[in-house]
């Protein structure tokens, strides 16, 4: 039987959906519509053409000129269709490639000029050279040196100002008390020999050199002392260079907060000292070595980092006491204002001023920035957004600065504030759970605890948010954070801060109360130190990961969101649960895609400056490092900062043997990390120490950690380890006893010969000519040898007859980039062009790697450079030795 329209089956008759309350998730992707909140797909877009500009991704590179173009076009048909309702879509997709050419734009205008602008080249190892510049930024100070970014004007030659362009960093001892030190907008003359900044060119490195030219920093200089550098006025700059660029504001203000650091120090000192120069002035780096270790380690170190957690907590303070005086000393005001209005207008000027004494550092202007917008969005009202606030800030920022993308501040500051906005949303049922399983949470006496508790939960968002970018940039995570921050928070930033800013403006008033102020905030800041020592005196406070994959950043991410997704308890443990799953899945077939290689003898001659460490691999697997670099002074740690990243690059995180050949610091110093952090079979060195030291510095960290220590009785000799063979040759006990002077320790340095088929590895030290003679090294008519040159290419090394006995198919010389002795000196590389064996330089070419199937060995360089050939073979990156 047909059916009229109007008639319904039984089996289709269902009640209609009701409009009634929408889901969380269905409001959560309504809030994030583009019409709704547009500024977060803004900041997508700003961010990519940043990016994009950056790594020069697209198939051609648009000129500026262009991109203006392009852009006002797209901004007059976005105009063009603003009334337009039938083009919302379309006007939203204007938008987002408005700000995609926008960032662009930025990456080109303000684009580095590297490796140094033209006009500084001419001026590069000119020695003494007098200088008009101006101070960029507030002076790095240590406790034993300072460094001073220059904005180089003019170079003052006869009666000549030739205009230059780029900075300087010039580095000096920490001058005397009672010398000035030039702050940030003043002018100096100073003397200085340029020189160029260089990377440790390893696989895996760190580019020093482009992270410099992105701070505006295109050269060095060192002064013997600040009787080198004077200060001049703005009117004589402006007679020298026929222009003015002073900045009053930048020096008097960086002048009053030397001063207060005058003040700070002579009523509190040592380490103390130094938590208040950092915590109320910005100064971060004058706390000694094992105190900034254990601020690292126990995961406080955004705690000295002014930044977002300060200002707030400045602003809020002043508020809530600027309403309270109004109300009580000028209540005829309020007739005419609002209190709210008025106490604004004075949190955001304390919290300026605050910024401006602090150093104005990165940090400190973007929260200030934060700050500001959400000044204004109360000022009129606006409801609290602090997803779009927090977009606003970061657009305008990546504006003034594209390159702070890249920058792990900028990253970890939105990224930790971003994780607290939002997870404290999210958490916000879990707590209210809490309080009704424990109702003691309400109960007075329980007050005295709250900061302690919400710092703890202010604390796990943070953490968990700035969880994997920490390891991505620093290789390592702080496990004691989360209980550290619960601790250290309250008691650092609402107590020891604002103490610490009373101090400075009683100073300013009444000088004896603000010291009363300042030796009770110290006391709290000594609380602070003992409870960070302890904490990082935990063996797992901090633990290294190594190389951490973009890839696992977005995994992780990912499931953060989908955890934090109202999508109900069970969806979203199953949602993650199967994200951790398919990563893992990923990277196994991933791995297994590997092509298996055949069985080969692999070594690493590692660019560490003027020092030695090579790494090599055996054909089995097993891993062995032999020396680790170092500085003299030890001021830089190359262990930590140039052969761990390297290893990391290569997946090492367990050594099978570490080596010293002597105890010299550019040899050893490098080791204390890699001995502290990666997992060590065993260390093997002569036992021959500096000053006679019963126990050497490598021997007590492996003893610390259980490490077994094999000295020289036990590993002079043949080792098989696989199928290669270990010999260690040098030095003997007869040569100790007899002929050695007890003094050169160069000269006992361990030798080592490394053979794997008719292909070997000599690895000889620093040892001197005469001792070369001395070794029982006799190649085969058919083996193939790689040396390492002994003691860097000194002249006292690698003899002719030294060469002549091992015929080398190639020479590696680990030295340093413009090295203060020469090394190599022409001497030895002359005898190296005599021979034809091929030189290769960590200083000119980077890391040198070479492998062996047995039969040949294969090197290649990091960088091709072509700065040294003396045989004029023109020689490519890679190159097979036959």
């Amino acid at each position: 039987m047909l059916m009229s329209e109007n008639q319904v089956r039984p089996q289709d008759a269902r009640p209609a959906p009701s409009p009634g309350k929408p889901t969380p998730l269905a409001s959560l992707l309504r809030s994030l519509h583009p019409q709704v909140r547009p500024l977060p797909g803004l900041l997508l877009a700003l961010a990519a053409g940043i990016a994009a500009g950056r790594y020069e991704v697209l198939p051609f590179q648009p000129g500026s000129s262009f991109l203006a173009l392009f852009a006002a076009v797209a901004v007059a048909l976005h105009l063009a269709l603003w009334k337009s309702t039938r083009f919302e879509g379309h006007k939203t997709l204007l938008s987002l490639i408005i700000f995609a050419i926008l960032g662009l734009l930025s990456v080109q205008v303000q684009n580095p000029k590297l490796p140094y602008p033209p006009s500084l080249a001419p001026f590069f190892e000119r020695p003494h050279t007098l200088y008009l510049a101006e101070v960029m930024h507030p002076p790095d100070m240590r406790r034993d040196r300072l460094s001073i970014p220059l904005r180089m004007h003019a170079a003052l030659q006869a009666n000549e100002a030739v205009p230059l362009e780029g900075g300087v960093l010039v580095s000096l001892p920490y001058p005397a008390k009672g010398e000035p030190i030039p702050v940030q907008g003043e002018f100096v003359l100073t003397r200085l020999t340029l020189k160029r900044f260089h990377n440790f060119n390893n696989p895996g490195g760190y580019d020093y050199v482009r992270a410099q030219g992105e701070k505006g920093l295109h050269a060095r200089a060192h002064l013997r002392h600040m009787g080198w550098m004077v200060t001049v006025s703005p009117e004589k700059a402006m007679l020298l260079q026929r222009k003015n660029s002073a900045n009053s504001f930048k020096s008097k203000a960086n002048r009053m907060r030397m001063t207060y650091l005058e003040h700070l120090q002579a009523h509190v000192q040592g380490d103390t000292g130094s938590l208040y120069a950092a915590l109320l002035l910005g100064y971060r780096n004058l706390t000694s070595k094992e105190l900034q270790e254990a601020i690292t380690s126990t995961g406080v170190a955004h705690l000295l980092a002014i930044s977002g957690l300060h200002l707030g907590l400045v602003a809020m303070s002043v508020f809530w006491l600027s309403c309270r005086l109004l109300r009580i000393l000028f209540p005829s005001l309020l007739a005419r204002y609002a209190d709210k209005h008025v106490a604004l207008w004075v949190a955001l000027a304390a919290t300026a001023f605050y910024a401006s004494i602090s150093g104005m550092a990165l940090p400190t202007w973007r929260a200030l920035v934060f700050v500001i917008m959400l000044f204004f969005g109360t000022l009129w009202y606006r409801q609290r957004d602090f997803t779009t606030t927090l977009c606003a800030a970061a657009i305008l920022i990546l504006a003034v600065n594209p390159y702070s993308l890249w920058q792990p501040s900028f990253q970890l500051s939105f990224a930790a504030v971003a994780g607290i906005v939002w997870m404290a949303k999210a958490s916000s049922p879990l707590r209210k759970r809490f309080e009704e399983i424990f109702p003691m949470a309400r109960h007075p006496a329980f007050h005295p605890i709250k900061p302690f508790w919400l710092a703890f939960w202010v604390s796990l968002a943070a953490n968990l948010s700035v969880l994997p970018i920490l390891a991505y940039h620093f290789n390592g995570v702080s496990l004691m954070g989360f209980l550290s921050n619960t601790l250290l928070v309250p008691l650092v930033g609402m107590v020891a801060l604002p103490i610490g800013l009373a101090a400075l403006v009683s100073h300013l008033l009444f000088e004896p109360l603000g010291t009363v102020l300042l030796k009770l905030g110290a006391f709290v800041l000594d609380v602070s130190r003992q409870i960070i020592l302890f904490c990082a005196g935990r063996e797992w406070a901090f633990q290294y990961v190594g190389k951490v994959p973009l890839s696992w950043l977005l995994v992780y991410y990912t499931g953060l969101v989908l955890a934090l997704l109202p999508l109900g308890a069970v969806r979203r443990l199953c949602a993650v649960l199967s994200l951790v799953m398919f990563g893992f899945v990923f990277g196994f077939i991933a791995s297994s895609f590997k092509d298996p290689l055949p069985p080969r003898l692999e070594t690493v001659i590692v660019d560490v400056g003027q020092g030695s460490s090579t790494f090599v691999q055996f054909p089995t697997g097993e891993t062995m490092l032999v020396d680790g670099g170092g500085f003299w002074d030890d001021a830089f740690d190359v262990g930590r900062h140039v052969v761990a990243p390297f290893l990391w690059h290569r997946k090492v995180s367990h050594l099978d043997y570490v080596v010293l050949s002597h105890d010299h610091p550019d040899h050893k110093n490098g080791l204390k990390f890699i001995l502290s952090t990666f997992s060590v079979g065993e260390l093997w060195e002569s036992g021959i120490n500096a000053n006679a030291k019963p126990v050497g510095d490598l021997e007590a960290i492996a003893l610390r950690r259980n490490i077994p220590v094999r000295k020289l009785d036990e590993i002079l000799g043949n080792h098989l380890i696989g199928e290669a063979e270990v010999r260690v040759v040098h030095p003997t006990r007869t040569y100790i006893q007899n002929l050695w002077d007890g003094r050169d320790l160069n000269n006992v340095s361990l030798v080592l010969q490394i053979s794997y088929g008719d292909t070997s590895l000599i690895l000889p030290g620093d040892i001197g000519q005469s001792e070369e003679n001395l070794l029982p090294i006799k190649p085969g008519a058919h083996e193939q040898v790689l040396l390492v040159g002994a003691h860097h290419g000194s002249s006292t090394s690698s003899s002719e007859k030294w060469l002549r006995s091992l015929k080398p198919q190639a020479i590696i010389f680990s030295c340093g980039f413009q090295n203060l002795f020469g090394f190599p000196t022409q001497e030895v590389l002359d005898r190296c062009a005599a021979l034809r064996i091929p030189v290769f330089r960590t200083d000119q070419h980077g890391a040198v790697e070479a492998s062996s199937d047995g039969k040949n060995w294969t090197v290649r360089e990091t960088l091709t450079s072509t700065l040294h050939d003396p045989l004029h073979l023109g020689l490519p990156s890679t190159i097979l030795l036959r």
